[in-house]
């Protein structure tokens, strides 16, 4: 199972003739046939629901642009219009119900979405448990922990676990999680946090969500809930791979307008903002599993050290002097 297993419903090729029918009927290919300086793509920005700059980062690795200079330009042999045309094909038969229910949709949608979280995490939980491993006893804080597969292997292994969502997640699946040993908890941990600290806390595709400001206030948010020995486990998608993880950005942009990718330097400016540093990393598949642990706090000593009646005479004796 892979990043492309988790979202993409179709094949790669759709997604790259959606990128290429979004730069024509934005004008973008047009303003880029002709050379495009970058006050020329702000100014197309407005016709976009995503950034240029994703934009232009793909055409680049198909090979359909270059940049000379201060322009980019269109590099590619000809414009696929066929395929083009068939993205239009598709917009204008989604039109056929023109009144149509968005709440069986919805619900449609949402039990496609539980089926694929559910199928997706099991690999990544495997992945997560090759470097964690569970020890006894052991108290595990899961945030964000969705459709609570984590959180069900852990506590049938013994472990002690803390799920955290939103409340409309933890009413929807609380009835797959009945188990002694799990503890739901519904909220904003951005505003408050589950009683106690835990040997490992974990986020996985989490914070993927959250703007740069959101996922570091979230990291210190934290610490109260660690110990000296607490491991915090990170699964995201590496913001510096191939194709795929970029059309992936494209699709955190779209369902989360505020959400990104980030790559492990960025995380690791965050955390150590926050008050932890990296221990671990260990690239799987196309994800990034990165621990980190608390950054230890120097205890400084309050007892004072009795001076020696010599040294008191010294110090007068050069104050006399001065």
């Amino acid at each position: 199972m892979t990043l492309i297993a988790e979202w993409a419903l179709m094949e790669q090729d759709f997604y790259i003739d959606a990128v290429l029918y979004a730069v024509v009927a934005s004008g973008l290919y047009q303003a880029l046939q002709r050379g495009a300086r970058r006050e020329d793509l702000d100014r197309l920005q407005d016709n976009l629901t995503i950034s240029w700059k994703s934009l232009l980062s793909i055409l680049k690795d198909l090979g359909y642009v270059r940049q000379l200079a201060d322009r980019w330009y269109w590099a590619g042999v000809s414009l696929p219009a066929r395929r083009i045309h068939r993205m239009d094909m598709m917009r204008r038969w989604l039109n056929l119900a023109a009144n149509y229910s968005p709440t069986e949709l919805t619900l449609c949608i949402q039990s496609s979405e539980d089926d694929r979280l559910r199928e997706s995490s099991l690999p990544i939980n495997t992945y997560v448990l090759k470097y964690v491993p569970i020890s006894q006893p052991m108290r595990w804080m899961d945030v964000g922990g969705g459709s609570g597969t984590l959180a069900l292997t852990l506590a049938t292994s013994g472990v002690e676990v803390t799920m955290v969502d939103t409340s409309y997640t933890i009413a929807r699946v609380s009835k797959h999680l009945q188990h002694p040993q799990i503890r739901l908890w519904a909220g904003d941990i951005l505003q408050s946090l589950p009683d106690g600290r835990f040997d490992v806390i974990s986020l996985i595709r989490l914070i993927e969500n959250f703007p740069i400001e959101t996922t570091l206030l979230l990291l210190k948010r934290l610490t109260r809930a660690s110990h000296e020995s607490t491991r915090l486990v990170l699964v995201t998608t590496d913001a510096d791979l191939d194709l795929w993880a970029q059309l992936f950005a494209i699709e955190v942009q779209l369902t989360t307008h505020q959400g990104r990718l980030y790559s492990l330097r960025l995380l690791k400016i965050l955390a150590t903002k926050a008050g932890w540093r990296i221990k671990q990393v260990h690239h799987v598949d196309l994800f990034c599993i990165t621990i980190l642990e608390p950054i230890p706090v120097l205890k400084l000593s309050h007892r004072r050290r009795a001076i020696p009646a010599h040294s008191k005479i010294q110090s007068t004796k050069v104050l006399q002097l001065l």
